[in-house]
This record gives structure tokens, C-alpha cells and sequence, in this order.
């Protein structure tokens, strides 16, 4: 996760990615680590998740941090169904707002 990092910053400075781009900057981090989960990348899937905060999406951020947390303890679940659990708080999320 930190080279793909410093990669992005080298693009964007932060006045560019100040305070009222933060959550446009979560939005990426959490379609990115989507992409690992639905490429059967689990763990870099939950490398790029934990750099994920959004407190305005709860039902997201649950998923997230459930699906880091399972990662973590070394619940087998697959890197589909770890895609399937936060994509369906983002359909949820979505619904409620």
C-alpha cells in the first residue's frame, strides 16, 4: 500500500486532496480494494481498505472493517464473497440516502 501511495502522490498534491476531497479520496479506496476482491486478491483487497474512513457511509464502513476484521482473525471467506459483502452496503448504503 505505501508505493501505490507515494505513486499516487506524486500525482496530486495536498491542497489538491485537502479536507473537502478526503472523501473523494476514500471513494477510490474503497472501488480499488473492491477491484482486488473481485480480481481474488484478498489481501491487497485489505491493504487498500484500511486506508478507507468514511463516517458519513456507516453501513460501508461496518462492512469494511467486518471484512478486515475476518481477514485479520483468519476466517476463510473468499475474496468474492468479501466483494459481494460490501457491495451489497453499498447498495444498502444508497438506499437509505
Amino acid at each position: 500500500m505505501p508505493r501505490r501511495m507515494r505513486a499516487i502522490s506524486r500525482f496530486v498534491r495536498w491542497r489538491d486532496w485537502g479536507p473537502g476531497k478526503i472523501p473523494v479520496l476514500c471513494t477510490v479506496l474503497l472501488y480499488l480494494g473492491l477491484a482486488h476482491a473481485l480480481r481474488e486478491e484478498p489481501g491487497r483487497a485489505v491493504e487498500v481498505w484500511r486506508g478507507y474512513f468514511n463516517v458519513d457511509r456507516p453501513l460501508i464502513q461496518r462492512a469494511v472493517n467486518l471484512q478486515i476484521a475476518l481477514y485479520d482473525s483468519g476466517v476463510a471467506t473468499s475474496a468474492r464473497e468479501m466483494a459481494e459483502s460490501v457491495l451489497e452496503a453499498i447498495r444498502e448504503q444508497e438506499r437509505n440516502e
